[in-house]
């Protein structure tokens, strides 16, 4: 009996092992069988992949490009907002001085009344002065820092060049000796 229990036990742990072999490629068949269904092998991904990946960085550029040029349309259509604004105020300013100035001409309480007002007006227009002055002085400390910004990469790509150009020399100066050590006779 001894001999039946050892042959049941090999035949059970062949079972089990093909059971296990069959599912494990029947796992991989439907594996494969979705990649031809899907039409995506490996190869095919990578090509996909970087499809999307070029695809994306030139969305991200037009993005960038599109902000760069809202923020510009925002910059020029408030600054057409403050120059109507300045003119209404400039009309507003012309259209009371035309009113009040018959009545200032003929009594001395219409003449303080002007005088009051156009130094109102004066004040107003100073105020406008040191707030535009302030903007303007932001501006070009923001110019200024770009500038230095500009003049200093201009600067290391100069000194980039020149380091290239020098090791470039280096580099033939070496591949000649190198030729001399060899024996051989320099091409250049």
């Amino acid at each position: 009996m001894g001999k039946n229990e050892a042959l049941e036990e090999q035949e059970f742990d062949f079972q089990s092992r093909h059971s296990s072999n069959c599912s494990r490629l029947q796992e991989e068949i439907d594996e494969l069988d979705r990649m031809l269904h899907s039409g995506v092998d490996d190869e095919g991904s990578l090509k996909s992949d970087h499809y999307y990946q070029g695809s994306n960085e030139r969305l991200e550029s037009a993005k960038k490009k599109k902000l760069r040029q809202t923020r510009k349309h925002y910059d020029t259509y408030n600054a057409l907002l403050e120059i109507k604004e300045l003119m209404l105020k400039e009309t507003s300013l012309l259209n009371s001085i035309s009113l009040q100035f018959q009545n200032a001409i003929t009594s001395a309480d219409g003449r303080t009344k002007l005088i009051n007002s156009l130094e109102g007006i004066l004040n107003g227009t100073q105020q406008k002065l040191e707030k535009v002055q302030l903007t303007l002085q932001s501006e070009q400390k923001l110019c200024d820092t770009v500038k230095d910004k500009h003049a200093a990469a201009i600067s290391e790509q100069r000194q980039s060049s020149s380091l290239l150009k020098l090791f470039q020399e280096e580099c033939a100066r070496n591949e000649r000796l190198q030729a001399q050590v060899h024996g051989k006779t320099p091409c250049t």
